[in-house]
């Protein structure tokens, strides 16, 4: 019995640690011949559905192959074609997709419609959001969890990203980021490699996931979607000034930069909307300037803001938004319309705002590949 347990206990290791390989390394071992149904089914699973792995431009496809199945193809948009081999107990293929290009993959076996559609994003890899070799990393220190006066009952955890070399009496530049629960890893590999490139100056990151209840109920979208002081206050009063005891932080708006993704966008936008001599930019990626504070009996909400902005006097404070044309529209609103309308009440009354528009849907992809851009542009000439 204690070697049956050990033996299987090894087995259980040797799946947890199953490599999942890259589109380009199956393309290399389906190319030599020595791609195993082993080696898909670690990548993909059962893909029972249909599966796709993409790395910037370059995707493979995986779906599982039922006893007599003779042929299957990934088709992209309907009219691109992805040739699937048999290999085992799969059909697998590889592609590479136009850059910027966005869309939904569909696969067909024998003739017929199956699985599950996939949406996709295919673009550039930007160099800067990959670990570059030479680059000392910065330390991305956890700092525990937290419990807000402003949000009382909710917990969060948090992040402070301190920059290689940094010293504990030299001034640096501030960036505050929502939904810490996504990406921390790939943003802090980011400000590595610009700083190190002299692209932007040594700041230190803040980044924050949204609160949560003892019964695990979140409260994001009551802390990111309301246009109201709560979150920008619980930044400043309560988290900045913990940072502050070990750093110095510019006190210049211009310097200090908040970003989010989806309600985190709204949320940035917020904080320089209210507090304007505390944060100077704002990036928001997917912003949601839509109707989502009637949620919480808001007369108020995101999709107030571009008429708000046109009959406000200009506040100093940049802008970045980004948007794909495929985002939301549900009952809360159209996340595409909303962003253009930001933009244009922004550029309307003398904001320096830019807008990024790619071909995507909600997702954080065109964050991943645009993310060095926004930091520069955010940090420009600091």
């Amino acid at each position: 019995m204690r070697a049956v347990a050990m033996v299987a206990a090894l087995a259980l290791v040797g799946m947890a640690s199953a490599e999942k390989l890259s589109p380009l390394e199956m393309r290399r071992r389906l190319v030599s011949e020595t791609l195993t149904a082993t080696d898909i089914q670690d990548t993909f699973g059962a893909a029972t559905d249909g599966e796709m792995r993409l790395d910037g431009l370059d995707a493979a496809f995986a779906l599982a192959a039922p006893e007599g199945a003779k042929n299957a193809t990934a088709f992209a948009n309907d009219n691109t074609r992805f040739g699937m081999k048999k290999i085992g107990g799969y059909f697998f293929g590889v592609g590479t997709f136009d850059p910027n290009t966005a869309g939904t993959v569909t696969f067909r076996m024998d003739d017929k419609v199956v699985g599950r559609p996939r949406n996709y994003e295919a673009y550039l890899p930007d160099p800067m959001m990959r670990r570059q070799e030479g680059v000392a990393k910065g330390e991305l220190r956890a700092m525990g969890s937290f419990s807000s006066k402003n949000f009382p009952g909710t917990k969060r955890d948090w992040w402070v990203y301190i920059p290689n070399g940094l010293k504990s009496d030299e001034p640096a530049n501030l960036l505050v980021v929502q939904d810490a629960q996504w990406g921390r890893d790939t943003t802090a590999v980011a400000l590595d490699n610009l700083i190190a490139a002299g692209q932007m100056p040594k700041t230190i990151a803040v980044m924050v996931t949204p609160g949560t209840f003892d019964d695990n109920r979140s409260n994001r979208s009551f802390e990111y979607d309301r246009l109201a002081p709560g979150y920008s206050s619980m930044i400043l009063d309560e988290l900045l000034p913990i940072v502050e005891k070990s750093f110095k932080l510019k006190q210049d708006p211009a310097d200090r930069a908040i970003m989010g993704n989806s309600s985190g966008g709204i949320c940035a936008f917020t904080a320089c909307w209210l507090r304007p001599e505390k944060f100077g930019v704002c990036i928001s990626w997917i912003g949601s300037f839509v109707d989502l504070a009637r949620l919480h009996g808001d007369e108020t909400g995101g999709d107030d803001y571009p008429s708000l902005i046109r009959k406000t006097k200009p506040k100093p404070i940049r802008v970045f938004l980004a948007d794909g044309t495929r985002d939301l529209e549900n009952d809360f609103g159209n996340w595409p319309l909303a962003n253009r309308q930001m933009i244009q009440a922004l550029r309307s009354t003398g904001y320096d705002a830019t807008f990024l528009e790619g071909p995507g849907f909600h997702s954080g992809d065109h964050l991943q590949a645009n993310l060095p851009a926004a930091l520069r542009w955010a940090f420009r000439g600091r």
